[in-house]
Formats: structure tokens, sequence, C-alpha cells
């Protein structure tokens, strides 16, 4: 089973859509909803299928979301990944059986698919993880990050590791629209701020961080 995890804000009516999208897929959403949203009575009021589950709370931002409903979904005994989205990403019929298809095993893994915008050499923004990762290291994106870098930290380490899946099909369409008044800014200041981040960890993290997902393949294959 596949639980997506997406933070949103502004957008209750994108939700209707990607619930729509992704009926009768083998997954399930998680959705984040910052009780500061200023249309939270929009997204209260929406009727959402039994696959969606909302999260109420106080504001976290993109990365702290996604590792806030990164906990709540591990606990599910049937999620075999995790998998980052945003409510701008648009789901192709199949996407589910293109990332079950390229999954290891042993649920030590990252996949990510072709989203038109970008190649597989750029950042993986549709990237999934499988739950043994998730349960190895204890969060999805890099804590003390608020908002960038994420999907560099999942490329460099599914690379180092050799668990990198890029699926070449667009199953997943992102939208992203910069100049969309409703998109929550993100300025300058947090950039920096994450860039220091970023580089602190492939300086003193990466490493180690490789090591113990190589130790967890191991002790999962023995």
């Amino acid at each position: 089973m596949i639980h997506v995890l997406m933070p949103t804000r502004n957008k209750p009516e994108e939700i209707q859509r990607v619930c729509s999208e992704i009926k009768g897929s083998e997954c399930r959403l998680w959705l984040y909803v910052a009780n500061d949203d200023p249309r939270l009575n929009e997204y209260k009021s929406l009727q959402l299928p039994d696959m969606a589950t909302v999260v109420y709370g106080e504001p976290l931002g993109f990365s702290r979301g996604i590792n806030h409903l990164a906990s709540l979904a591990s606990q599910d005994q049937f999620a075999t990944m995790l998998m980052r989205a945003e409510d701008d990403f648009y789901f192709k019929p199949g996407w589910d059986k293109k990332y079950r298809d390229a999954a290891w095993q042993d649920g030590i893994f990252m996949i990510w698919c072709n989203y038109v915008l970008k190649g597989p050499d750029s950042e993986p923004h549709t990237a999934a993880i499988g739950i043994n990762w998730y349960k190895t290291l204890g969060w999805f994106s890099l804590p003390g990050v608020q908002h960038w870098y994420c999907d560099n930290v999942l490329r460099e380490i599914a690379e180092r590791i050799g668990r990198s899946k890029y699926i070449p099909a667009p199953m997943i369409v992102h939208e992203h629209n910069p100049s969309d008044p409703r998109k929550c800014g993100h300025g300058n200041e947090i950039y920096a701020k994450d860039k220091i981040r970023y580089i602190d960890w492939q300086q003193n993290e990466k490493a180690d961080t490789c090591d113990k997902l190589r130790l967890a393949i191991l002790n999962h294959n023995a």
C-alpha cells in the first residue's frame, strides 16, 4: 500500500480533484492542513473518500508536514512505501502500479518518475521511499529544513546505496505555477537557512545516513 503524504494550503478544490484521480489506486492519501489556513472551513466541509485522512494542526511548513504525516502513515501494517506529494500534482491512471513494480522487496529504496518539467538528473519531486527506509532513519524529509533540499537528500542517499529507480514515464505531472497567488511564498531567508542545513548534512551526516541503510539492507536480506 502506497501512502501519499500531501501537506496542502489554500487549495481545497485541488484536493477534491486529487481524490478523483487516485480513486481505485492502491494507496491512501494523508493531508495536512494548518489551523491558520485562510480556507480552513472549506477543507473541513470537503466530502472525501475513506482512503483520505485529514490531519489538522499548527502551521508546520512543507517538510515538517511531510514528516508528521509519515510518522502517522508508517503505523499502518500494510504500508509498503511513503510518497511525498503536492496539491498541484496530477496523477495518471496506473501510476501506483508503476511504483509498486519498481520496488525492492526489502523496502529500502527510492522511486520517482518523470513529471514532465525535468528529467532524470534533476530533483526527485515525485519521490517515494520504501517503508523500511523510513523506519531505519525515522524521517522522510531531512530534519531541520523548512521547504528546500529534501529531494536532493533523497536522491543522494538512494544513488549512494544503489537503490534509486527512475520511471521515465510521466505518471505524475506537476502543474506548479510560481505566479499563483494562492501558493505559500518561500523567501530567500528560508532558502538560505535550508542550504546551510543541507550542506551540514552532506559534510557531517550523509555517510552515517547511508551506512544505516546499507546495514538495514544486509539485515533484511540475511
